[in-house]
């Protein structure tokens, strides 16, 4: 279970960045050389890439941010 929690917490960061890890991997292998691996290499490489990407933003950047909601609690919304 926790390495679902684990997933769960980051997988936001690997839905905003795995487009711009496959672009670096574009540019930084040239795009025919890195469409002529096999699909499940470049399949693993650039997911292991997102998932790393992500991992580091959430250290970094929304654990922090995520510490931030004490002082902002959450109220209702009166309709």
């Amino acid at each position: 279970m926790r390495n679902l929690q684990r997933i769960g917490r980051i997988s936001y960061g690997v839905y905003l960045y795995h487009f711009v890890v496959l672009a670096l991997l574009l540019r930084l292998l040239g795009n025919n050389s890195f469409v002529a691996y096999p699909s499940w290499l470049r399949l693993f490489v650039a997911g292991s890439a997102s998932i790393l990407v992500a991992s580091i933003c959430w250290l970094i950047i929304e654990r922090h941010a995520n510490d931030l909601k004490r002082y902002f609690p959450m109220r209702g919304v009166e309709l």
